[in-house]
């Protein structure tokens, strides 16, 4: 995959503008016949600074892992919400993908992100257990933060908090803007 090995050799670099969500979101949703049963949940007017194509590959992976591993007749929601984030004026948005698990065989939220990670009960299922370790790569690259949990259910979580403003960027993120 070369979008792999330009993010493990440290030579991915976004291109940040700023970005609609819902209609960002809307596209991720229509690339594949499997979302069409997605529910979501989204505030209209949501504006966040990222690479519009990294942020899709991102949004994809996050939605295409929790179609694949849902449990069977369960549903895949996607909340997109602005959240006040600790010591800062600024709102960020926060866009939680959740899906049913089966309670016999539930992965480790702490390991999901890890390259070549796949749960005992994902050995069944197509996949190389690269999505999750690129979206935490490249979530890096945009200064988003992702995470995993296990809520009560079993539900999985998984949580891409974005920020609306080139100021929440950490100084050590290379920022090149297109012009808008």
């Amino acid at each position: 995959c070369n979008q792999l090995d330009q993010l493990e050799q440290g030579k991915q670099v976004a291109q940040f503008t700023r970005v609609r969500l819902s209609e960002l979101l809307q596209d991720v949703i229509e690339k594949s016949p499997t979302f069409s049963g997605t529910h979501t949940q989204v505030e209209r007017e949501l504006f966040v600074w990222s690479d519009v194509m990294l942020l899709q590959t991102i949004l994809f992976n996050l939605v295409d892992n929790a179609h694949k591993y849902m449990k069977s007749g369960g549903m895949v929601r996607l909340v997109v919400t602005r959240i006040q984030w600790p010591n800062e004026r600024e709102e960020r948005v926060m866009v939680k993908v959740m899906n049913p698990l089966d309670p016999r065989s539930l992965p480790d939220p702490d390991r999901m992100f890890e390259k070549f990670y796949r749960s005992a009960s994902a050995q069944q299922k197509s996949g190389t257990g690269l999505g999750l370790f690129i979206v935490r790569g490249l979530s890096s690259l945009i200064g988003a933060s992702v995470n995993a949990a296990i809520e009560p259910g079993p539900e999985m979580v998984l949580t891409l908090v974005l920020p609306t403003e080139l100021s929440q960027l950490d100084s050590s993120i290379q920022v090149s803007v297109d012009s808008v």
